[in-house]
């Protein structure tokens, strides 16, 4: 490996130039390269850093038989042993604990990571410009409710379709999807306008919300159906794991509703108090009030329902806690 291209048995891996990567960096835009990398038959996706050396000598770690490799700042080469794997990988914080790079015998090799390039349009807001995640998100929308669909028929059997239907639209609604962006801190990984950008965009749950459903459809198509429901499966598993399917299929304003009722309480009272966001895509906060409680609290969605229904599961959490 030289100068950031990869070299096998003497000859140089055939690459293809892409689009350049983009990605947010406490609100400033960095530029990767962006190369199609065909190795064999296989075709890999590669980003290089243009400002960064080709090896940080420093961040090299022992490992057993690395005097079959020589470093220097322009890159490395390294002769394999026979039966072996050269593996080198970092995880996100970038920290020198979690680097590996070393030789792995072919009987250690136990599975094929499956990996998402961030950078075909998943997470480019339609305030970005015309090549956006508009149609992923439609795609993404369909199959996440497929997924959560099937998971909840097979594991609740006793329930009935209008339980189940209003189960998952808990779970895949802006609030559980939101959730799941946080999770993964997709909010970094937004391409958004300027305008966007300096109201606070990548935090938005209505953006936050479409980009999870992009991602979903993205991993679809790059992948098959099996993938795709590993994945949201895996990323939905502590709500599915902890929740009362019979409490869930009741809306937030319907149990805040019984519960007042049942404690002899007046009916809450909602009011819109802000607007927010462009015309296209306007973000509602809903206020809240039961007096008798004194409580006021705030809820914000897409549209009027949704922001009284946050506000309501907020104010009755109040109440019970």
């Amino acid at each position: 490996y030289r100068d950031k291209r990869l070299t096998v048995n003497g000859v140089e891996v055939e690459t293809t130039r892409l689009e350049d990567y983009q990605y947010s960096d406490n609100n400033a835009y960095t530029t990767a390269w962006q190369f199609k990398e065909k190795l064999g038959e296989d075709e890999h996706l590669v980003l290089v850093e243009p400002q960064e050396p080709s090896v940080r000598l420093m961040g090299v770690r022992q490992f057993a038989n690395r005097d079959k490799c020589a470093f220097s700042d322009t890159g490395f080469i390294c002769t394999i042993p026979d039966g072996h794997y050269f593996m080198m990988g970092d995880n996100r914080d970038s920290s020198s604990d979690s680097r590996y790079w070393g030789f792995v015998p072919d009987d250690h090799i136990i599975g094929r990571a499956f990996m998402v390039v961030w950078n075909s349009g998943e997470f480019t807001h339609r305030s970005f410009g015309s090549s956006n995640n508009e149609r992923l998100e439609f795609l993404g929308d369909a199959v996440l409710n497929l997924v959560i669909g099937r998971s909840l028929f097979e594991k609740y059997p006793e329930l009935p379709e209008g339980e189940l239907t209003r189960v998952r639209s808990v779970l895949v609604d802006q609030e559980g999807l939101t959730s799941v962006a946080i999770d993964l801190d997709l909010g970094h990984f937004l391409k958004l306008g300027a305008g966007e950008l300096k109201t606070g965009g990548n935090k938005r749950p209505s953006i936050l919300s479409d980009a999870v459903e992009a991602l979903f459809g993205a991993v679809y198509l790059d992948s098959n159906y099996e993938t795709v429901e590993r994945i949201i499966i895996q990323l939905y598993a502590t709500y599915l794991g902890n929740m009362d399917p019979r409490e869930l299929s009741k809306d937030p304003k319907t149990k805040l509703q019984e519960h007042l009722q049942a404690s002899r309480i007046e009916l809450p009272e909602y009011h819109v108090v802000e607007v927010l966001g462009e015309a296209h895509e306007q973000e509602f906060v809903v206020e809240c009030r039961i007096p008798q409680h004194d409580i006021v609290a705030r809820g914000n969605g897409s549209n009027r329902r949704s922001a009284e229904q946050k506000a309501a599961r907020i104010a009755f959490e109040l109440i019970v806690h």
